[in-house]
C-alpha cells in the first residue's frame, strides 16, 4: 500500500519550500493527487521523481565518452 503524505511533508523530505512545490503542482511538473481538493503525493513517486532528475557529475560524464 502506498504511503501519501502532505505537502508540508514534501517540503521536509525534499528540502523544497511549499510555495515553490505548490507552483510545481500548478505547472504539472511533480506528481500529486487531488482528492476532495487536499494535494496528497505518494512518497515513492516523489523519491522516484528526485532520483530521475540527477544530474551527472563532470567525471560519469567523461568516463561514458571513453566507451568502446
Amino acid at each position: 500500500m502506498k504511503k501519501y503524505i502532505g505537502i508540508r511533508d514534501v517540503s521536509r523530505l525534499t528540502g523544497i519550500s511549499v510555495s515553490t512545490l505548490y507552483k510545481l503542482t500548478a505547472s504539472g511538473s511533480i506528481p500529486y493527487y487531488k482528492p476532495s481538493g487536499k494535494l496528497l503525493f505518494s512518497e515513492d513517486e516523489i523519491v522516484a521523481w528526485i532520483e530521475a532528475s540527477r544530474v551527472c557529475p563532470q567525471a560519469d560524464a567523461n568516463l561514458d565518452s571513453l566507451a568502446f
